[in-house]
């Protein structure tokens, strides 16, 4: 029996039209969770990462630092199924998870305790994110793993045995998976990305 085709997903700016954490932080702010003179460290770590004046890595260690390490990780729980009614079907790309017709798998990294329950929504059954640790007070503590383009490589070796292995991102930072992959869709892709895959080859969907 044939092993299953797969279709490998990056989450934000490709399965969802935005930045779900971003978003997500935005929604902890007017629901009083975080103080609003977050807002501006926020914006500061945001638009340095976007630079690319700080990598991936250091992105997450430093939003990590400042907006959960300390904090009440049940506060970020129960606030996400309420976040995502009002916000994952209006950012959702519908239209792209509906053209995949393999078995869909979700890498991302934004923190598990967000992409988990997308992935839920979706019904997709496999799905690998950024994880954090607690203390004994229920306290984010700190990171245990950072799921970069590398992590994700590694993770979809585990996968070699499908017929075929297709990756969709919108992010240089996903390059090692994609130059592994199969068939690569760009979406929506940043500058770096869309220049490469037009040497590549790659379909921009």
């Amino acid at each position: 029996m044939p092993h299953q085709p797969i279709d490998l997903f990056d989450l934000d700016g490709t399965l969802v039209k935005g930045n779900t954490s971003f978003h997500f932080f935005l929604y902890l702010l007017r629901k009083g969770i975080l103080p609003m003179r977050s807002l501006f460290r926020a914006g500061a770590l945001f638009f340095t990462f976007k630079r690319k004046w700080i990598s991936l890595l250091q992105f997450h260690c430093d939003v990590f630092r400042v907006f959960l390490k300390g904090r009440k990780k049940a506060l970020f729980i129960d606030a996400v199924e309420p976040f995502l009614d009002i916000w994952l079907e209006k950012w959702l790309d519908r239209p792209l998870v509906e053209q995949a017709i393999g078995e869909k798998i979700l890498l991302s990294s934004a923190p598990d305790f967000l992409v988990g329950p997308i992935a839920r929504r979706l019904n997709i059954k496999r799905w690998k994110a950024s994880e954090y640790g607690v203390d004994d007070q229920g306290n984010f503590s700190e990171i245990i793993k950072i799921v970069d383009g590398e992590e994700k490589l590694r993770w979809a070796r585990t996968l070699a045995q499908a017929s075929r292995i297709d990756a969709y991102s919108d992010s240089d930072d996903d390059l090692p998976l994609l130059l592994w992959a199969g068939k690569v869709y760009v979406v929506r892709p940043n500058r770096r990305l869309r220049k490469i895959a037009r040497q590549k080859g790659w379909q921009e969907v």
